[in-house]
């Protein structure tokens, strides 16, 4: 696993959250979603309760750069776009 293991779930959490938007056109990001928008979904879920939306964006921005998180993000979205159709 490429993270932590207390920040296993607020992981797979963001990457469902991020294949819900669609991908960033310039290819720099995952998505069109904000890291501000990811970080503010997750930060209920990790498990130092003291953690602030500063640290939250750190680490999406460490995720966002994993080529694990970026695959799982365009399977995600190619999984749901084949459920609508």
């Amino acid at each position: 696993m490429p993270v932590r293991r207390a920040s296993e779930i607020p992981y797979w959490e963001a990457i469902e959250f991020e294949a819900r938007h669609p991908p960033d056109p310039t290819g720099k990001e995952p998505s069109t979603a904000k890291r501000y928008a990811v970080a503010k979904y997750v930060l209920g879920l990790l498990k130092n309760k003291n953690s602030t939306q500063k640290s939250a964006e750190a680490s999406v921005r460490g995720w966002r750069k994993l080529p694990h998180y970026r695959a799982n993000v365009a399977l995600q979205r190619r999984a749901a776009n084949r459920v609508k159709t």
